[in-house]
């Protein structure tokens, strides 16, 4: 099972590595603008190989690169810089992303596309709109990120473990995201129930989660391991046909009116992409967030096509 990965950024190389080490791909490709340090990662995680407990192929290369490969995962782009927000280096990317799709459809158009570059849902729409490919098979990493901080903090402050903690973050990967109070549970309990709850509390805890990446970047350039561990996740489900259900970017086209916008959403994730859509009831607020949330992107997506997102 093959892997092209565009960009060898933090999260691109990180992303890399995570793959070669868990060991459910045989084969790994490393696609960057500057061929020079591709081929050095790609090079140093060879090195790597001889302690690994199985055998991977990686390399480097161009576009060409992405030949055979059942997943395309695209890293490449303008990095956000501190105290610069997601939806700030859309125009960047845009143009980016504009002419770097179609050169990868010359060479590979039946692979599952997995956008990781910000602004994510923006880039999702936009690689829908210029590789051609069905709105399944072009999946925006999304907020997965975003729940993995979030389960991650209500466990520390439950005090159990992370995957006990379903709590579901909708809409966009940005300041708008939607926590879903109302599906929030611990093994089913819910939250409201759980010995320790606190409504001041689950409000801190989630906006923490809301400024993650910003509280990395206070220390260091980027993120990138909870990053490359929740992408990776995605093409586990993919590749492995798990049928997992993931809170991944994609085409809404007619959830509480909102239609034409990529955001977010419980999706069902398997070898064919996303298999099928989940469209749970909001609680009235947390309709009105995703309203927003969707009116946000497409005034975004406004500013950079020339097409009418309503």
């Amino acid at each position: 099972m093959k892997v092209a990965i565009i960009g060898a950024g933090h999260i691109g190389t990180t992303l890399a590595y995570t793959l070669m080490i868990k060991g459910f791909v045989s084969e790994i490709a490393i696609v960057n603008r500057t061929r020079e340090k591709a081929y050095g990662e790609a090079l140093d995680m060879t090195h790597a190989l001889a302690s690994a407990s199985h055998s991977v192929k990686i390399y480097s290369g161009d576009y060409r690169a992405c030949e055979g490969a059942e997943i395309i995962v695209v890293t490449a782009g303008a990095a956000t810089a501190k105290g610069q927000s997601r939806l700030e280096i859309v125009a960047a990317n845009a143009a980016i992303f504009r002419e770097m799709i179609p050169e990868v459809m010359k060479y590979n158009s039946e692979a599952v596309v997995v956008l990781v570059t910000n602004p994510v849902d923006v880039n999702t729409w936009l690689t829908l709109r210029y590789s051609g490919l069905p709105w399944q098979r072009v999946i925006g990493s999304g907020t997965v990120l975003d729940c993995q901080r979030f389960q991650s903090f209500l466990s520390r402050h439950f005090n159990v473990h992370p995957g006990n903690v379903q709590g579901l973050i909708i809409g966009e990967h940005g300041e708008s995201m939607i926590p879903l109070w109302s599906r929030a549970s611990i093994c089913g309990i819910p939250l409201t129930e759980f010995p320790g709850y606190d409504r001041e509390e689950m409000e801190d805890i989630f906006d923490m989660t809301r400024r993650g990446a910003a509280m990395v970047r206070v220390t260091k350039d980027s993120t990138e391991y909870a990053t490359a561990m929740s992408v990776s996740r995605t093409v586990e489900a993919i590749l492995l046909d798990k049928k997992e259900v993931l809170t991944v970017s994609t085409l809404v086209s007619d959830y509480y009116g909102v239609g034409n916008v990529c955001l977010s959403m419980p999706s069902i994730v398997g070898k064919r992409g996303i298999e099928r859509v989940l469209t749970p009831q909001l609680a009235d607020d947390e309709r009105d967030k995703l309203l927003r949330s969707a009116a946000v992107l497409k005034g975004v997506l406004a500013s950079v096509t020339d097409e009418p997102t309503a």
